[in-house]
């Protein structure tokens, strides 16, 4: 087949042994890439890809077909014709993670890393039904595509209850290679990149081992379904009429839930706004404050809820500032922090 670059897909070549393809995800302007100044740096063959209108690859990649189908199977053509020695890794992260699933399942991977995926798209407050403007209009899940990969693993943020929802979807049918990390929300990949840069990332996606970051920590929700199960009905359901029940249950997992787990505050942080009169608990709020000293979303409501004297607050926005530096602060997922 004939290779053109377009401003949704572009070839760089390396004198390399390895490929990486890399899928851009929502809002990359056509012509712009995700990944491509850290992976120009390696010194790797890179394919970039990305689609238009935030159609989740569903409407295809212009320049290689108008559909998932048609791209996935011009861009298998495209690894094998002109990488044929290569060995092929995978990086995305949500859009393009999906993307990546979608498209790279019938590809030999030697290692890929896919960052806060939707397995199922166009479920109950997923990002692709809040965000995907294109012409696919059924719904899709990528379950089956899943069971194919070997050497995938899953990244997701213990503080994004949908994702939490796709990790037990994904646990039900028996994927289990999934990491997550604590005190994070949806978009995991650019946390790395915001605190210590995407150089953990990338050695360990191109040594087919987990990047091991050091700013950030590794939680543990994925060995436990039944969390992520609760936590999800827990930001679907609070303000709904059956909290009552859903406050019993997170009272229940409050009690048998070691303090040391990762997402044992989560557990804290909704029971504190699954009240009887509605108003926030002061008390469980206040527990899951000093459980979990990294979350900005836990430390905004304790600060809104109970009020303490601006001392614990200065000496709460040094620490975090220390720890999670300036560009990280400065940049629009840490909006929490100013409103401290």
């Amino acid at each position: 087949m004939k290779i053109n670059n377009t401003p949704y897909f572009k070839i760089s070549r390396r004198d390399s042994d390895s490929l990486v393809v890399a899928f851009s995800s929502i809002n990359t302007p056509p012509g712009k890439f995700r990944f491509s100044r850290q992976l120009e740096e390696r010194g790797v063959n890179v394919i970039y890809l990305n689609c238009e209108n935030n159609s989740w690859y569903l409407d295809g990649v212009p320049g290689l077909g108008d559909t998932l189908e048609d791209a996935a199977a011009a861009l298998r053509d495209v690894i094998r014709s002109e990488f044929p020695k290569c060995k092929v890794y995978a990086l995305g992260s949500s859009m393009g993670a999906a993307g990546l699933i979608g498209m790279l399942h019938n590809v030999e991977l030697e290692g890929a890393f896919a960052f806060c995926p939707e397995i199922e798209l166009f479920g109950e407050h997923t990002f692709s039904s809040k965000y995907f403007h294109g012409r696919f209009q059924s719904k899709k899940d990528y379950f089956g595509e899943l069971k194919s990969f070997r050497n995938l693993t899953i990244f997701y943020g213990e503080e994004c209850e949908p994702d939490l929802r796709q990790i037990r979807l994904q646990l039900d049918r028996g994927f289990g290679n999934i990491r997550t990390i604590a005190n994070e929300g949806h978009g995991v990949v650019e946390a790395i990149y915001l605190t210590e840069g995407l150089h953990s990332v990338l050695d360990g996606l191109l040594s087919a081992k987990a990047p091991n970051p050091k700013v950030l920590s590794f939680g543990d929700v994925s060995m436990h379904p039944g969390a992520c199960s609760v936590l999800w009905r827990a930001y679907k359901s609070w303000r709904s009429p059956g909290a009552a029940l859903l406050r019993k249950d997170l009272l229940a997992y409050v009690e048998r839930t070691p303090p040391s787990t990762s997402y044992y505050p989560n557990i804290l942080y909704w029971l504190s706004r699954c009240t009887e009169d509605g108003k926030e608990s002061a008390e469980w709020i206040t527990r899951a404050f000093f459980a979990a000293p990294s979350s900005l979303r836990t430390a905004h409501r304790f600060f809104q809820c109970v009020r303490p004297g601006d001392d614990l607050r200065k000496l709460y926005k040094f620490q975090f500032l220390d720890k999670f530096g300036q560009q990280y602060v400065d940049n629009t997922r840490a909006k929490l922090f100013h409103e401290l």
